[in-house]
């Protein structure tokens, strides 16, 4: 059921390997019996079959402990559930004690799901005015190009870049990194996006824009041939530029754009 479960995800998302790492996880759940003759010999070599001892201490003590950690993971379940917290009581401010230890959480890859799908588009510009869209690979950017699939590739770039859109950009430092890259003309960089519009030279200032994307109705698609709708939503970081082969902010003319 599991197998079938991951198998019917992967087939209609792109979670990239992560559905195959839960298969693989369920192999050793697998009963012996299902696996071929030579292989159950060759596991009765390297297996040992002495039962594991059992855990030291009264069973009171380890009632005890799963109590506790039960109770406290409470905490990060009421917060991905986006639920009150009044009714925690102490058991928050315990949390937090205990928080550091790592010994709680609420272990989900994807525990909150977004409704809105936010995108950042990167322009470059020599002059301030005309501005050259860069195309990343896997990630929405023309409305017309079909969404890709790519599983169980995971295209590390773009995936961070999803997780930007939802951010502020202050506490993404990789992106202002990136961004450097960028405006300095780096080849390893620029080979992870799909298209470069300035293939002579890297252009004099770069930004970046957010637009809320969705996807386009039947009739829509019929109509214009594209998959995807965006709304512009401004600016996600200030325009960027180079003093000194270092990154800097662009003169101030040209945040109001």
């Amino acid at each position: 059921m599991i197998l079938a479960h991951q198998l019917l995800i992967a087939a209609t998302g792109n979670y990239g390997f992560f559905n195959l790492l839960t298969i693989v996880l369920c192999i050793p759940l697998l009963d012996d019996a299902v696996w071929p003759a030579a292989l159950r010999v060759a596991r009765e070599r390297f297996v040992d079959e002495t039962p594991a001892p059992r855990a030291a201490g009264p069973a009171s003590i380890r009632g005890a402990v799963l109590t506790v950690l039960f109770l406290l993971s409470l905490v990060p379940l009421a917060n991905a559930m986006r639920g009150p917290r009044s009714w925690l009581g102490p058991l928050a401010s315990a949390y937090e004690l205990a928080a550091p230890l790592r010994i709680v959480d609420y272990y989900g890859l994807f525990a909150i799901m977004t409704k809105e799908r936010p995108e950042i588009r990167i322009e470059g510009s020599n002059d301030g005015v005309a501005w050259k869209g860069y195309e990343f690979r896997y990630k929405p950017g023309d409305p017309r190009r079909r969404p890709g699939f790519m599983a169980p590739h995971q295209p590390r770039l773009d995936w961070q870049m999803w997780f930007a859109a939802i951010s502020d950009f202050r506490t993404e430092i990789w992106f202002a990194k990136f961004c450097e890259k960028v405006l300095q003309g780096s080849r390893p960089v620029l080979r992870l996006l799909r298209t470069n519009p300035f293939p002579d030279a890297p252009p004099r200032y770069l930004r970046a824009v957010v637009d809320r994307y969705r996807f386009t109705t039947l009739a829509e698609r019929r109509k214009s041939g594209a998959w995807w709708q965006g709304q512009p939503l401004g600016l996600y970081a200030p325009v960027l530029t180079l003093e000194a082969g270092r990154l800097a902010l662009a003169p101030p003319e040209l945040q109001r754009r």
